[in-house]
């Protein structure tokens, strides 16, 4: 069995009107005990991360070479380099932990075979964006599925190495972990509130049902990094105080 690595928790940042907001959110974040910050490239009126990053998914054989501190060359469908490197090269060896999240097969595979850090959203967007999300990859079969292709894919040795990270999209504190199930499944029509409650991409209960949700889904799933959205950064703050590294 694959040895569970320690919990780690990040925050989705949303809004910075100013360098010195940014600042002080990404202080704040750091004090309630978080990992990391990430920043989303949406196409609205959140904060843009590097342009770069958007298209980084076919250009990944690429980063690594050069994040590595090699000199690449490289001729495909979409990317033409030749001799290229950059400085000054990042600390860590090699390169930094590269992420790759999604939902859909070939991205996972993708993921599975290249990155450090394997993302699981459970969405699919369809026509474009244009209709409503696909959730019914946030079932617990959905995600046995995703786990079992990354797994698949990666090797045993690979998979051991792994992390497995989760984006959380809403986390609700209650007392009334049903009921508030119930009433999330008027916005996601395809889920039952016990799809909801099994969930990894959603948090509902007291903190001390949520780390007991956070384990299991570890055991199960091995899923150990997940990463909120800035509004319930400060809901999810005594979860994260509480499993952290452990």
């Amino acid at each position: 069995m694959t040895e569970m690595k320690p919990f780690r928790f990040g925050v989705s940042l949303w809004h910075a009107h100013t360098r010195a907001e940014l600042v002080d959110k990404a202080r704040r974040i750091e004090a309630l005990g978080y990992d990391t910050l990430t920043l989303p490239d949406h196409l609205t009126d959140r904060i843009a991360p590097m342009p770069a990053l958007i298209t980084a998914a076919e250009a990944v054989t690429i980063i690594k070479g050069l994040l590595q501190g090699d000199q690449v060359t490289f001729a495909g469908r979409h990317y033409q380099v030749a001799g290229h490197t950059i400085a000054p090269l990042p600390v860590q060896k090699p390169h930094p932990p590269i992420l790759i999240g999604g939902n859909g097969e070939r991205l996972l595979t993708l993921a599975a075979r290249e990155a450090d850090i394997v993302g699981l959203s459970g969405i699919t967007f369809r026509n474009g964006g244009a209709g409503p999300p696909d959730v019914s990859g946030w079932r617990a079969s959905g995600v046995d599925v995703r786990v079992r292709l990354v797994r698949e894919v990666a090797g045993d040795a690979r998979y051991a190495r792994l992390e497995l990270n989760a984006l959380v999209q809403q986390v609700v504190v209650t007392d009334d972990r049903r009921g508030a199930a119930e009433a999330l499944t008027s916005r996601w029509t395809q889920l039952s509130a016990d799809d909801i409650l099994q969930s990894p991409y959603v948090l509902i209960g007291t903190v001390e049902q949520m780390a007991e949700d956070l384990h299991a889904r570890r055991q199960r799933w091995g899923i150990s990094y997940y990463v909120v959205h800035e509004p319930y950064l400060d809901a999810f703050a005594p979860v994260v105080a509480r499993l952290a590294g452990r």
